[in-house]
Order: C-alpha cells, then sequence, then structure tokens
C-alpha cells in the first residue's frame, strides 16, 4: 500500500500526483459517461511564482504551495464527488461537477488573495510587488503572487487520453493567465 501511495501522491503536499490524477480521471470519465453526465476540469497555476521563489528561496516556495493545495482542499471539503492533483510545480489541477466549478474557483481566489501577503515582507506587502527577473531575465517589479484559474467544461461523452487532456488543459492555462 505504501509503494503505490507514493507514487500516485505528491510527497509535498500529500495529493494525487499526475499519476494519480490521470488514474482518477480515467475512473471518473468512465462513472461520467456510464451516468450521463458531464463535470468541470480544473486548472490552477500560480502567477509570479518564479520570482517568488528567486526572491524569498524554494523553502519559503514550499510554504506557498502548501498554501495552495490547503486553500483548493477547503474549497472542496465535504465534496466526495471532487478530486484535487497536484500535478507539478505550481500546477494544481480539480474535477467538480460542472455546476460547482465557479463557485470553487471563486472561493479559493478569495482565500488565497486573504492569505498571500502573509509570505512576503511588510515591504513587498505594502508595495504589492516584489523586485525580481522574468522568465528572460528582464528585472521589474512583479506583483504578489496570485491563482489563474481555468475551467474545462466536459460532457466526458467523447472519449480522451490523458495526452488529450493535458494538450487542453496548456490550452486553458495560457488563457487563463491572459486574464
Amino acid at each position: 500500500e505504501q509503494i503505490v501511495y507514493h507514487a500516485t501522491h505528491d510527497q509535498l503536499t500529500g495529493l494525487l500526483n499526475r499519476r494519480g490524477f490521470e488514474t482518477t480521471l480515467a475512473r471518473v470519465v468512465e462513472r461520467a459517461r456510464n451516468e450521463h453526465h458531464g463535470g468541470a476540469l480544473i486548472y490552477v497555476d500560480l502567477d509570479n511564482f518564479k520570482v517568488y521563489n528567486d526572491a524569498y528561496g524554494f523553502s519559503n516556495g514550499d510554504k506557498v504551495i502548501l498554501l495552495t493545495a490547503r486553500v483548493l482542499a477547503e474549497a472542496l471539503r465535504g465534496r466526495p464527488d471532487c478530486f484535487l492533483g497536484h500535478v507539478g510545480g505550481d500546477d494544481f489541477v480539480c474535477i467538480t461537477p460542472r455546476e460547482e466549478a465557479e463557485g470553487l474557483c471563486q472561493r479559493a481566489i478569495e482565500a488565497f488573495a486573504a492569505a498571500i501577503g502573509d509570505h512576503y515582507s511588510p515591504e513587498d506587502r505594502r508595495r504589492g510587488a516584489v523586485a525580481g527577473k522574468s522568465r528572460d531575465g528582464a528585472p521589474g517589479m512583479f506583483p504578489l503572487v496570485s491563482l489563474s484559474m481555468g475551467i474545462v467544461d466536459c460532457a466526458f461523452e467523447i472519449p480522451f487520453s490523458a495526452e488529450e487532456f493535458s494538450q487542453r488543459v496548456a490550452e486553458v492555462k495560457k488563457f487563463a493567465k491572459t486574464r
């Protein structure tokens, strides 16, 4: 049991990892097809996380990852038909009934915004930004870490592979980050 758990769960957060989430997704899709109901897949990404890690270090970055996991788990609490995975880096994925997706996103975004300031110095909190470098090395001031969330509304009627799902999620992530 321990071997299976470690193979399917993220070491830091204890949430389903990519492998565990893909297995869970396959089961959810099969059940949804059999019961003729759809769902929503929610992709969650942290904005400005690289700058935060550069400025505050990986140990503090892990604390922000744990905050994100806690906020998302709280938003899903009491819902046995919802699933949450930490699929790598600062990427999280949720499965929810479609009618609950927007409310879940709103609760998570608000809770995260209320808590993230505690992970910054008083000066950075006051400014609402941290000095750093972008991915291309350009220096600048970057806003505090925030959540981008994209919802993929799924009927689950047409079979799809984990690869197709990943491609769709990448599209949703790109779109969410432009908002």
